[in-house]
């Protein structure tokens, strides 16, 4: 049916036509996003301890507190749309599990099977960051493409800014 209409008000008007094209995109993009859930897996450090090459001494350490480790991978395109659902979602994850006794010292969240983040995004990871500063959650940011590292430090979302953030090139060494 979009096609239709789309050929019938390009006959009639190219600029209608084209404007109504750019509004069904926007739409179909919009929704096929919002099928896609943003955290593709939710893991405790005791869960995934990461690839690194550990002592056992580490091991140990992460054994025994690995509990306290959560580990978050992000991924598709985060927009408006989806930020929202991710900040409500991992902030109602760290209340659940501050309210179960377990509560979480350590975020990790992995960006590495995110494709890019708009504006809109980092102003909710941004509340995600004061929300677990606030909280006394160390927020380790893993696998940022250029583009999405440098639109973090152009929202102030940087260690100088929050002195709970941490940037790490991969989740493994990061966790």
């Amino acid at each position: 049916y979009e096609l239709l209409l789309l050929f019938t008000f390009m006959c009639f008007n190219f600029i209608l036509g084209f404007l109504f094209g750019m509004m069904v995109s926007l739409l179909a993009f919009t929704a096929r996003y919002m099928e896609t859930p943003v955290i593709k897996t939710a893991l405790s450090g005791r869960d995934y301890q990461g690839k690194a090459v550990r002592s056992w001494q580490a091991k140990t350490i992460l054994m025994r507190y690995g509990g306290q480790i959560l580990t978050l991978r992000l991924q598709g395109f985060i927009f408006f749309a989806t930020a929202e659902r991710l900040r409500v979602t991992v902030m109602s994850m760290l209340k659940r599990r501050k309210m179960k006794d377990r509560a979480v010292s350590f975020l990790v969240l992995d960006f590495h099977m995110v494709e890019n983040i708009d504006a809109t995004a980092v102003k909710k990871i941004k509340k995600i960051l004061r929300f677990c500063e606030d909280d006394g959650v160390t927020v380790i940011l893993t696998s940022l493409s250029d583009s999405m590292e440098h639109a973090l430090h152009h929202e102030e979302c940087t260690p100088h800014h929050f002195s709970n953030v941490k940037f790490m090139d991969d989740v493994d060494v990061g966790v």
